[in-house]
């Protein structure tokens, strides 16, 4: 018996298959029930672009607005949603920028960290855990909690699980 089985008939369910009538030109248009409840019920994709040029009125157009890159200055556009949600830059680039340079948060957890794991790599070059020597998941603790202090005396690199370990110990006691 071989491990594939190669269909050479499909039997429909009953009712599966439905007749319409085209909007446009009323030819009678077959198919499945899914497809033509779904939208795809016009005989041909002419008749679609006629039946839907006369009933809409114009052509379909998302509204947008101006706004000014908080990083770079440059104006862009983009949808009123966006806007008034946040939308504050106008790419990824000047978004992590402005991150990168601290001014999103100067002394806050990833703009240090980032800074802190840069300097691990820079001049240890550690590959694994200082506590249980895992390579995976690897990030940089400050030993004195202070996150701005990032002299390299006082940054460790621990795995995940054990800087997790770590700060439960610390708030126990």
């Amino acid at each position: 018996m071989p491990h594939h089985v190669t269909r050479t008939s499909f039997k429909a369910i009953p009712g599966s298959i439905i007749t319409l009538s085209c909007p446009n030109c009323q030819s009678p248009v077959t198919g499945y029930r899914s497809e033509l409840l779904r939208g795809e019920r016009y005989c041909s994709p002419k008749c679609s672009a006629e039946y839907l040029s006369k009933t809409r009125k114009g052509t379909f157009r998302i509204v947008r607005q101006s706004k000014d890159c908080e990083f770079c200055g440059k104006t862009f556009n983009d949808t009123p949603y966006k806007i008034k949600t946040g939308r504050r830059f106008c790419s990824h680039n000047c978004a992590n920028n402005y991150i990168g340079i601290g001014r999103l948060d100067p002394i806050g957890y990833n703009f240090n960290h980032r800074l802190a794991r840069k300097i691990v790599n820079l001049y240890h070059g550690i590959t694994e855990c200082f506590v249980c020597c895992s390579k995976y998941d690897l990030i940089v603790h400050h030993k004195d909690n202070i996150q701005t202090n990032n002299d390299i005396s006082n940054l460790e690199v621990l795995c995940r699980e054990c800087h997790s370990r770590h700060h439960r110990m610390t708030k126990a006691i």
